[in-house]
């Protein structure tokens, strides 16, 4: 009998982030790996950058139609500019 991987057979999207010293990612891809949407700051405005970021990812999931997500943080602590992001995304009103 196959087993199957519990992440692989959901049709929730997943958002993940990356972040080097000067950008902060934030891409959507389904299941398969594919980018639907990916989204760069510019600048040391991490704050405001990580907000409008949430904001844009938001629409476009609200554009699909999809209210939950899978958050991947890609193996950076959940904290700082990566947590206010997924604050962010909480707060407009995706659940993860």
């Amino acid at each position: 009998m196959e087993k199957k991987n519990q992440k692989t057979t959901t049709r929730r999207l997943r958002i993940f982030v990356k972040k080097s010293l000067k950008y902060f990612y934030a891409n959507l891809a389904d299941n398969e790996g594919v980018l639907i949407s990916g989204r760069v700051s510019l600048g040391k405005r991490f704050d405001k950058d990580s907000q409008s970021l949430a904001d844009v990812l938001v629409s476009e999931c609200k554009k699909n139609k999809i209210t939950e997500i899978i958050f991947d943080r890609s193996g950076y602590k959940y904290h700082g500019y990566v947590r206010k992001f997924a604050d962010t995304l909480r707060e407009q009103g995706l659940k993860f």
